[in-house]
């Protein structure tokens, strides 16, 4: 089992890494020390594992975000307490946007997972020229290639496309006025709850979810979205795309 957990680390186009809190005599989260690292890790990075294994976070030039009192302070409390965070922050030669998740392990373990984000930026840029205006909005909403929905601020259906219809198999009158959670598999509803405030939050989003369709069948989907506002400037509600990627996510375990 350890061998298969150590190829899926290494095989992952996520970065990874994983790290223990370091405390001063007051117990003050001053530091902290890395235990392992995934390949994509090191990429992003430009180190190699032995340069980053065994040393604290205080000796490696990772970026001012990975190393700061906020932040060790962020991760001391979901050490102590559990849970997960979110940040965006970039790579050292700065051509790189990345999304970093911390999650809690045991008491004063924990990991980081690193995403690029480019992609987002750029498809968040496309989301600001076509949602200018309800109108175009609409359009892109009936016509779009890909399946679409639309929650609350309580992450419950607003709307959705045909697409999203024919991709999970329900009827409208199921769907709207639901909680998005309720339509994933149960192990994923907490990692939604935990994510949703954080989408609210950074205006935009980029995940994955397993998904259950009406037969009962398990749907592996690719989310992008992006928070619309009124004229306040005040949430409104979400516009989100998302695909299937089940038989991708198959060839990758082949």
């Amino acid at each position: 089992m350890k061998n298969l957990y150590q190829q899926i680390l290494n095989k992952s186009p996520f970065g990874y890494s994983y790290q223990k809190l370091i405390y001063d005599a007051d117990d003050k989260p001053i530091d902290y020390i890395y235990i392992e690292t995934n390949p994509a890790f090191d990429k992003i990075f430009g180190y190699t594992k032995n340069d980053v294994i065994g040393k604290k976070a205080s000796e490696l030039e990772l970026g001012s975000d990975f190393y700061s009192l906020e932040l060790l302070e962020k991760i001391s409390n979901i050490a102590s307490n559990g849970g997960i965070f979110q940040f965006v922050t970039s790579s050292i030669n700065k051509d790189q946007e990345l999304v970093v998740d911390v999650e809690s392990l045991d008491k004063d373990y924990f990991i980081m997972t690193f995403q690029d984000n480019t992609e987002t930026i750029q498809q968040k840029k496309i989301y600001e020229n076509l949602i200018e205006s309800e109108e175009k909005f609409k359009s892109l909403f009936d016509k779009a290639p890909l399946a679409y929905q639309s929650l609350d601020i309580n992450g419950n259906f607003i709307d959705v496309n045909e697409k999203w219809i024919n991709l999970l198999g329900y009827t409208r009158e199921e769907v709207i006025g639901k909680w998005f959670g309720d339509f994933l598999v149960k192990k994923y509803q907490k990692s939604f709850r935990e994510k949703f405030p954080l989408f609210k939050k950074n205006g935009f989003f980029q995940s994955e979810f397993e998904m259950i369709h009406k037969n009962g069948d398990i749907l592996s989907t690719a989310f992008d979205g992006k928070i619309g506002t009124n004229e306040k400037g005040e949430f409104k509600q979400t516009h989100c795309i998302l695909k299937d990627i089940t038989k991708e996510k198959k060839c990758r375990k082949i």
